[in-house]
């Protein structure tokens, strides 16, 4: 009954594990990598800085799907609204992305 809930939290878990970047070892540490993005109003939207990639993560409150502007460059999708891991699900360009409603996208920059 449950099995996309639970394969979409084994994949952000998988997911989790194997980014340091979402492991940062101290509040100093995250202030010194984190930066928000500019995002509309119910959404939360944040760049990663890492030592070897950034990550974007984009959290979508709104009952209606949302484009935001991401940095420059190629992208590989971790995460979207129905789908989570380790693997890039595909791949999107920097600059205006649709984020679905009531949903999270995370972006690894290739």
């Amino acid at each position: 009954r449950y099995r996309k809930v639970v394969a979409y939290y084994r994949g952000l878990i998988a997911l989790r594990k194997v980014t340091p970047e979402f492991r940062l070892p101290s509040a100093a540490e995250i202030r010194k990598r984190l930066a928000f993005l500019p995002a509309p109003a119910g959404v939360v939207a944040f760049l990663i800085a890492g030592a070897k990639r950034n990550l974007v993560v984009v959290y979508n409150a709104n009952r209606t799907p949302v484009s935001l502007a991401i940095p420059e460059g190629r992208w590989s999708v971790l995460a979207d609204a129905d789908r989570a891991g380790t693997k890039s699900l595909r791949k999107v360009k920097g600059g205006p992305v649709e984020v679905d409603r009531i949903s999270a996208l995370v972006l690894r920059a290739d």
